[in-house]
């Protein structure tokens, strides 16, 4: 026959009253520790102590003593199977309660994902729709990590329900985990509205953001996925974690050099492509523009007007404001001609095609792409390695 002793009795006691060594600690101000020695029979409450224990627990002080309740209570037994039952309650009742909480989360991350595309398509401002979806982001993961953090039961528990918390616990983190992994790919879905220029500058369409953004979402929850392998309990020290970690080496260190790639295009655009020209003389630059229309001296103004309606009058003057030369030219040939002032002057005056420019805008969104794909295809290749590995070693 079981011994009835007051640990076991407050154990009973506590877990019938849904409640964590922890809590009932902070409740009697004494630590957690205290309440395990308590309840594993190591040491007795102070005496000071034992009416609060027993008014709180609503039983007298001399049941307390006793270990079990009076012949009109319920005895120990009764009360452990009671205890079982409250306190699977309690457990369901805090996961619906998380749950409910994480609500929140999920919801902010819509209404992330919503402003970037009104943003973006209605406003193309791809650097604001980034921000404010970074903001509504960035909200969420700290609210999960609140909820997650209030719904997690101690793990110090004693007794029949260490293994059930343990699976709580689990789940709990289960379910945050998928949370964050949601708010890393709405915010990785949202990136090519501010990592291309395009996008940057002027929106993306909806064609383009879907692709890349469910390009780089795909790799943010596989990053979010070897995040939670590598933290996990489960797998430390284990030859799945030690694959993984190698597998990560291998992908990252190649990745990182196409991303320092990918991230010096972005940053230069096509204009490190361009073929420009410089003139440092007006007269030279008049002699450019016009060595393809030489027939255009041959007419009047008025002649011109209607022979040539595209065409433009360029005059340059100096930092004086006197005449240097001007000239007619045609600017759907040219994609810049820009005037930097130096030393107060007009001149020298940059001239680009516009061929230049459709070349250059090529080689750009090749090179682009081309980048984006190799990142993404060497990613894929080490987790084919990974998964491959891991079903090899059973």
């Amino acid at each position: 026959m079981e011994k009835k002793t007051i640990g076991k009795f407050i154990a009973v006691l506590r877990k019938a009253n849904g409640m964590t060594q922890k809590e009932l600690g902070e409740r009697l101000f004494v630590s957690d520790k205290t309440v395990s020695r308590w309840e594993r029979d190591e040491c007795e409450p102070e005496l000071s102590l034992i009416p609060a224990i027993a008014e709180l627990f609503g039983i007298t002080t001399d049941e307390l003593l006793r270990g079990e309740r009076n012949a009109s209570g319920v005895d120990l037994p009764q009360a452990k199977a009671k205890s079982e039952k409250q306190f699977d309650a309690m457990l369901r009742n805090r996961m619906r309660r998380y749950r409910n909480l994480s609500v929140i989360s999920v919801a902010l991350t819509v209404l992330g994902l919503l402003a970037a595309a009104i943003c973006n398509l209605e406003f193309s401002k791809g650097n604001l729709a980034f921000c404010i979806s970074l903001a509504f982001f960035a909200v969420s993961a700290l609210c999960q990590f609140a909820f997650h953090s209030s719904a997690r039961m101690s793990d110090d528990e004693d007794g029949e329900h260490t293994e059930k918390l343990a699976r709580f616990n689990e789940q709990v983190s289960r379910n945050a985990w998928i949370i964050w992994g949601a708010c890393a790919a709405a915010t990785a879905f949202c990136l090519p509205l501010v990592t291309l220029i395009d996008g940057a500058n002027f929106g993306m369409t909806i064609g383009s953001w879907a692709w890349y953004g469910a390009l780089f979402a795909l790799l943010a929850v596989g990053g979010v996925y070897v995040l939670a392998e590598l933290l996990s309990k489960k797998n430390a020290h284990t030859r799945k974690k030690k694959l993984l970690v190698r597998c990560l080496i291998g992908a990252g260190s190649f990745s990182l050099l196409l991303c320092g790639a990918t991230v010096f295009v972005n940053l230069n655009g096509y204009d490190v492509f361009l073929v420009k020209r410089e003139f440092t003389d007006a007269y030279k630059l008049k002699d450019y523009l016009q060595s393809e229309y030489d027939e255009w001296n041959s007419y009047n103004d008025k002649d011109v007007a209607e022979t040539f309606p595209n065409r433009e009058y360029i005059v340059l003057r100096d930092a004086e404001g006197a005449y240097i030369t001007s000239c007619y030219y045609n600017p759907e040939l040219y994609y810049e001609l820009d005037f930097d002032g130096v030393n107060d002057d007009r001149m020298p005056v940059v001239v680009c095609t516009q061929e230049s420019y459709y070349r250059a805008q090529s080689i750009y969104t090749e090179l682009r792409n081309a980048l984006f794909h190799a990142i993404a295809f060497n990613l894929f290749v080490w987790a084919a390695v990974y998964l491959i590995q891991l079903r090899r070693k059973g």
